[in-house]
Order: C-alpha cells, then structure tokens, then sequence
C-alpha cells in the first residue's frame, strides 16, 4: 500500500539512525559536491558529438590540453556531418557511440565494450546544434555553442584563457563517473548543476534519468509551476519510472493511471540520462539499419523513453497532442515494445550480479543549483550572479575560480575603482572604475563598467551600464557604449569584423531571421557564413586580434 511522504520521511531517519548514517541537509549536500566537483573527478573516456570534422578537431585539441584540470579522461570526439539529415538525439547518441568505438579502437588500441565490461566509464556530450536561443554568442564563436565563454579562467597551453560552457559542464558533471562504472552517460552541453542530493549511488536500472523529484502537485500547483512545459518523470512506490512530456495534470494523472502504479512523486526532467552497456548494445542492434544507411531523426524522450514507459494507449494519445500521425506512433511503440520484451528476456550473468529494471529516476534534489546558459537572458543572469551576496553566488565564485573575500585574480586594475560586489578575472585597466560587474579577460584603457558582464573584451575604453559585452575587439577612439539591457557580440568572418548588436531578453528563435537594427546581417547569415570557415583558423585569428590590440594599450 502506498505510504505519505511523511510516512516515507519517518522510516528514512529510522534506517539511517540504524545504520549510523548521518542526516545530510541540501546545503551540506552541496557544499560536499562543489568540492566534489573542484577536485576534477572524470569519466574513463570523454565523447563529444560534435557538428563537423574542424569543429571534433578543435575540441580534441582543447579538450586534450586542459587535461587534469577540467577532466581525467581520454577524449574522443565523433561528428555526425556524414548523417543525412538530423539525427536527433536518440540516433545521435548511437551514432556517436558507434563513432566513439572506431575511434578508441583507433586511437587507444582498445575495443570499448571490452572498457566498459572491465568497468570503464564514459561521459557523452551532445554539442551539435545552431543555439538559437543564445545568439549572437555562438555566432561569435564560429558555431561553436559550446565554445561559448564563461567567467573562470583556464591555463590552456600557459594562456589564461576564459572557460567555455563544455568545459565547465564536463567537470560539473565528472562527478557521476565513480557511480557509473560500465555505464554510459549522456548530457546537454549548456547547463551546469550543484546537486543537493548526493552524486553517489547505485544503478538499479538499465536506464535512469535525472530529475528534480517532488510528491506529486495537486492540479493548482502544476497549474502556477508551469508543469506542463517541461518534460517530466513520475515515479512509482517501487521506484520504477515513466517519462511524460509537457502535458496537463489531468492529463498526466490519466496517462500514468494506465498501466504505469501508483505514482508517489514527479520531477522535472534534466534529459541527462545513463544508460547500461547491455542495453547501449541492444540498441545498437535494434537500429542497426539505421546506423547503417546514415538515416533518421528520432530524439530519446518521444520514441525511446515514453513507448518503454507508458502503456499503448496512453503513448498514443499523447503522440496525438504532438501531432504525429497515429499510424506512424504505433508503429514506434509496437517496436520498443517488441525490444523491451527481446532485452527482458533471461540472459547469462555474471555471479553474484543483479538483474537490472528497465527505467528509474535519479534525484539531484529541488535544492540544487541550476545554471543554464541556453538562453541570452540566462546566460547574462547565471554570470551576473557571481557578484551577489547568497550562498548560490558563493558556490558560483568557487567554481569560477574565485572566493568571497577574493573577487579580484591575476589582474592589474592600478587606477581602476573596483567595488567589494565585482568579480575581476585576469583584467587589465588604466583607469575608471567598475561597480556590482563581473568581468574575465578584459582589458582597456579607461573603463566605467556598472551592473555589467564583459568577457573577453579589448578596447581603448569601455563604458558599459547593465550590458552584456562578448568577445569585443575595439580599437576606435570612442570606444564601447552600451545601455542598459544592450549586448554586444563581434564576429570575424573572412577576416572582417561583424558587429552583432541585440536585447539581453531577446529570443533568438525569434529574431533568428531578422536584421535587427544597427546590425549588418541577421544571426542566420552569420551562422551560414560562419559555415565556410574552419572553426580553429577562424578562432585563433579572433585570438590574435586580441592580443594585438592588447600589445598597444
């Protein structure tokens, strides 16, 4: 029978007083995973699905060369520019895992299933995608999303180097890999999170996936939380799970009512998931034609996760709201049916081995902090928020390198006024001042800098109040000026400098084709230019800008 959540809370202290298991709270939880996370724990093998050939190569170098201080692992990037067509995220990661395997045979002289039998670990980042949403900031980057640059500082090669968003997500989430032993792991390259539950625990399923877990909202409560935008996961009393996506509670309490038990708390869903080596190889049979011919789009949650979940009727119903002809879902649930019922069936194990369930839930907690920097607005608000005074703004400072009491690092600010609120990495000023800024690899003659993020910027002077500046070279006498809310982006393309001017709370998606006022170009012609350059030529000649007009001031 069901118990509350009272009930379940009551018989957790009384197990942990029994075995001597101190309570934790969220805040020590995670004060004990940012220090997990500061001390660079990594997966045995990091995969990185990248877009095209230069854009695998430029990640292999990168990645390659902050080893130790972003990861521990072998790194191996694959792409998908020879798919026809998007893969989605579902054939992309069997893609990228077949890739990975050539590569590792290749590179390593090793056969990865034998790795991951023998225990390996391996973290699989998807990178592929235009980013949208964050635009014009991958536009800056030669299209390269997950190059976008944070805040922290890295040594790469002795240059002090701003970190980009994959590499601060490959070390968040290196703390995983001690639990996941024969597992691969699979995460989104634009969010970073301080778990409030413990990283550490046991796999009880072939497939789990992370989430924030809570009881289940009554209808009210799923109304004002906006419950019915994100894809979510219910689990049951015997902690199994089912993936339900972006739909009302009615409609989620009928839909998990059919065939899935008694539900006793939902979550929003992460979409990061890890999966055993047993059912990576099924899988990789069962779209063994497609992985051969190159060919399909399918993404996990819609028609991996929700057909192995829910009941027919229920996947069916769901798919309909969607959109996708009933004929076409069917066909999709019946085969998962057919290949959950092909993976159930009894198999050799190793003594001493559990057999594993299908689908669970992993809880990073309703605590955690969460930085996504998918969106512009994001982006300029999980930044900004290292000048703050919370406790979140202090984990983020440790994370980037800084502390409470040191805000100021391996800068030369002599002349500059730099308040007690503003975060100041590897700058170098003349004169002026900056107040509640975050600033990283920034350096000018005269700056006046106010509730303002500035990273990786050069120019004569700089005057910034409540803007976002990326990547800027400047060198005219007037310098930079930028209002509240405005943002600033430069891109080289064909060795000139393309000024990308938009709204901090613009939606990319939006404005995708649109030339928006003082710019040049829309951000969908700088992505389609920006597909002709080669994305290492195109950066280093960005990084040589930098330093020549650094050389002048």
């Amino acid at each position: 029978r069901p118990i509350s959540n009272r009930q379940r809370d009551q018989k957790r202290k009384i197990l942990l007083h029994r075995n001597h298991i101190p309570m934790s709270t969220p805040a020590a939880t995670r004060t004990a995973s940012l220090t997990q996370i500061l001390s660079v724990e990594s997966f045995t093998y990091i995969i990185v699905c990248c877009t095209d050939a230069s854009q695998a190569q430029y990640w292999t170098n990168r990645l390659e060369s902050v080893h130790n201080i972003v990861h521990r692992g072998k790194v191996i990037c694959t792409h998908e520019s020879d798919w026809n067509g998007n893969a989605g995220n579902g054939l992309g990661t069997l893609y990228a895992f077949e890739c990975a395997q050539k590569i590792a045979q290749e590179k390593f002289n090793v056969n990865l299933q034998e790795e991951m039998s023998n225990g390996a670990s391996l973290g699989l980042y998807h990178i592929a995608g235009k980013g949208t949403r964050l635009a014009p900031l991958p536009g800056s980057e030669i299209n390269n999303k997950p190059g976008v640059q944070l805040p922290g500082i890295l040594n790469v090669n002795g240059v002090p180097t701003n970190i980009s968003i994959l590499e601060a997500v490959i070390k968040q989430t290196g703390i995983y890999a001690s639990s996941r032993p024969g597992r691969l792991s699979v995460f989104w390259g634009d969010q970073i999170f301080v778990p409030s539950i413990s990283s550490s625990y046991t796999p009880t399923h072939e497939i789990d996936i992370m989430c924030t877990l809570r009881s289940m909202p009554s209808a009210e409560e799923w109304a004002s939380e906006g419950l019915d935008k994100y894809g979510l996961i219910a689990v049951t009393a015997q902690g199994n799970a089912a993936q339900v996506e972006k739909v009302s509670h009615a409609t989620a309490t009928e839909l998990l009512k059919d065939g899935v038990g008694t539900v006793v708390s939902v979550g929003t869903s992460l979409g990061s998931f890890s999966v055993s080596t047993m059912f990576i190889l099924a899988m990789m049979e069962e779209y063994k034609v497609e992985l051969e011919a190159r060919a399909g789009s399918l993404d996990t949650d819609p028609h991996f996760w929700m057909p192995l979940t829910l009941s027919r009727a229920s996947y069916l119903s769901i798919m309909k709201q969607k959109g996708v002809n009933e004929e076409q879902a069917a066909a999709q649930f019946d085969r998962m049916a057919a290949f959950a019922t092909r993976l159930e069936a009894p198999s050799e194990s190793k003594e001493g081995t559990t057999a594993l369930r299908l689908f669970g839930a992993v809880d990073v907690g309703r605590d955690s902090y969460w930085w996504d920097y998918g969106q512009l607005r994001l982006y300029f608000q999980n930044n900004i928020l290292a000048t703050q005074g919370s406790e979140e703004a202090s984990a983020l400072r440790q994370f980037l390198g800084l502390s409470d009491d040191g805000r100021v690092v391996d800068s030369n600010m002599t002349g500059v006024a730099v308040d007690g609120l503003s975060c100041v990495l590897s700058c170098r000023g003349v004169s002026g001042s900056v107040v509640g800024s975050c600033l990283s690899n920034v350096t000018a003659g005269s700056m006046t800098v106010e509730n303002s993020l500035c990273v990786n910027v050069t120019a004569k002077k700089i005057v910034a109040k409540g803007a976002l500046l990326y990547n800027v070279v400047d060198d005219s006498d007037d310098g930079i000026v930028l209002g509240e809310g405005q943002a600033r982006a430069d891109v080289l393309i064909a060795g000139e400098r393309v000024v990308l001017l938009c709204d901090i709370q613009h939606d990319g998606r939006v404005s995708w084709k649109t030339t928006l006022p003082n710019n040049s170009m829309s951000f969908e012609e700088v992505w389609k230019k920006n597909q002709t350059q080669n994305v290492i030529e195109a950066l280093k000649k960005s990084v040589e800008a930098h330093a020549a007009l650094r050389a002048t001031l």
